[in-house]
């Protein structure tokens, strides 16, 4: 785990912790199962929270591993959700704020894929 590199800038970070109270137990999980976009090296687990605003706010569990300096366990999570139904609920804002049909409109918002 020490030679990883988080994929989540400073900023996000930073809002991350603030809208889950410092504690990752606030987030929920989103589990990254099936997929209709191509795999990546970077598609992993994320943790999702959502800031005052309603945004959602998401960070790779690898992330959360480092930040938090240990292994996130998904059943503390506040709760569990898949990837299909993050996307279904979320869907506007992921096409308002994606602008490639060709990668995850989650990962794009990690990456900051344009």
């Amino acid at each position: 785990m020490s030679s990883y590199r988080c994929k989540s800038t400073p900023e996000a970070i930073h809002a991350f912790l603030g809208a889950v109270d410092n504690q990752w137990r606030n987030a929920a999980f989103i589990q990254c199962n099936a997929c209709k976009h191509e795999k990546s090296e970077a598609c992993a687990n994320l943790l999702f929270a959502i800031d005052k605003d309603g945004t959602p706010i998401l960070m790779p569990e690898k992330d959360a591993d480092v930040i938090f300096g240990r292994l996130i366990d998904m059943s503390e999570c506040n709760f569990i959700i898949s990837n299909f139904h993050f996307t279904r609920l979320y869907d506007s804002w992921l096409k308002e704020h994606s602008n490639n049909n060709h990668t995850c409109p989650m990962l794009q918002q990690i990456l900051h894929v344009d």
